[in-house]
């Protein structure tokens, strides 16, 4: 009786032993698939995020720009239209259009 008492038991724990394995074959498999469906849900929103990304960087450097570059380029041609009415207004009624025609050669009329 003692050997069928241990074939018995012997038979009994492979079974809970093979049941086991089976639970962490299933376990494991669940987690894949877990792990599976964020992978793809992280990158479905990364593929989608990529380009909202891009367009509101790109917003934001074109509008620094077009501000700042607004903000530098009004006093310069403000400056260099200064500098303009300065050179016409220091030469109005000099002559100089008298004098560069004389250095060319040419009489200027009396």
């Amino acid at each position: 009786m003692n050997d069928i008492t241990i074939a018995t038991s012997s038979a009994a724990s492979h079974s809970l032993t093979s049941g086991r394995r089976l639970g962490r074959v299933r376990c494991a498999a669940r987690a894949a698939g877990r792990d599976l469906v964020y992978l793809t849900a992280v990158l479905g929103s990364s593929i989608a995020g990529y380009p909202a990304g891009a367009v509101g960087v790109s917003l934001t450097l074109s509008l620094c720009l077009l501000v700042f570059g607004v903000l530098v380029w009004v006093p310069v041609a403000m400056a260099a239209a200064a500098w303009q009415a300065s050179i016409a207004a220091s030469s109005a009624g000099t002559g100089t259009v008298r004098s560069s025609l004389a250095i060319a050669g040419r009489r200027p009329p009396a």
